[in-house]
């Protein structure tokens, strides 16, 4: 009897400190304070030359915190207390695509029957015509849909191509990787204002094959890892999103492809693309907006 009302008890407890928690994150972000942190973080994305009015408004980027970001980041600091929010917003590159002074992405727009230009200059055009995607593409997902994919506690999803038409990912936990079709993974990830990033390794064609090749036959057919997110970032048994395509280019094309690391490390969807290297550097190539 006394057992059973300890147990009782713990499961009470449990909860309320659940719903306090809860309770603590929705008040957060209600306050006008949360809003100028949010403010305040993108005049530093700014001013690191990363945001900019092409790749996320101001308040596209305040209501993105609002609604998915902060919210996520509270869970993870609860967990993993000593992060500040601008630290977790820098780690994973202010939520928008890794992107170089070289990279010039043609932004695709499927639904469009006419060809337009930004005012960037960046040609939109239909995706059946000119997204051609090719076997070792990197998908990186980004807006609000791609947090239902994510990591916990983090925002974004990653997956790469098999094929022209076919894509492998880690979709969300207690899964396995999943094998899905072009046309329905893109329509299921550019919904609204989400979009989705492609970046390919343009020097290196063979070894995007590779990669793929080995993604399908050895962390699909054969060997297909269970979801778990986890530091050990070379255990072949257990894998995410994101870790799943890096994992794909270091097993299956080359080791020298991309970042080595001693100790526990894990790369997150918004960032891990900074991990390929050298001559293999991917180049963002695509931002597909609609399909």
């Amino acid at each position: 009897m006394r057992r059973k009302l300890k147990r009782n008890i713990v499961v009470v407890l449990g909860v309320l400190l659940l719903l306090q928690f809860k309770g603590t994150v929705k008040a957060d972000v209600g306050t006008s304070n949360s809003d100028n942190e949010f403010v305040k973080a993108y005049s530093i994305g700014r001013s690191k030359g990363i945001l900019t009015d092409d790749n996320m408004t101001e308040s596209d980027f305040v209501n993105l915190c609002k609604n998915i970001v902060y919210p996520r980041y509270l869970k993870y600091s609860y967990e993993y207390p000593g992060m500040s929010f601008e630290d977790y917003l820098a780690e994973d590159n202010y939520e928008v695509p890794v992107q170089t002074t070289e990279d010039k992405p043609i932004v695709i727009n499927h639904k469009s029957s006419t060809a337009s230009t930004n005012k960037i200059g960046l040609l939109g055009v239909s995706a059946n015509r000119d997204y051609k995607m090719k076997a070792g593409d990197i998908l990186v997902c980004y807006g609000t849909s791609s947090s239902s994919n994510s990591i916990p506690n983090h925002v974004g999803h990653a997956a790469i191509a098999s094929s022209s038409s076919h894509i492998l990912e880690m979709p969300n936990i207690w899964s396995h990787a999943t094998h899905v079709g072009k046309a329905s993974w893109f329509a299921k990830h550019t919904k609204g204002k989400d979009y989705v990033a492609v970046y390919r390794v343009k020097k290196h064609p063979h070894y995007a094959e590779d990669a793929a090749g080995y993604a399908y036959h050895d962390m699909y057919i054969n060997n297909n890892p269970k979801y778990l997110l986890s530091p050990n970032l070379y255990d072949r048994t257990t894998s995410y999103c994101s870790k799943y395509v890096y994992c794909a280019w270091y097993y299956g094309a080359t080791k020298d492809s991309v970042k080595h690391y001693n100790t526990g490390h894990y790369v997150l969807p918004h960032s891990f693309i900074g991990n390929w290297k050298g001559s293999f550097v991917a180049s963002y190539v695509y931002k597909v907006t609609e399909y």
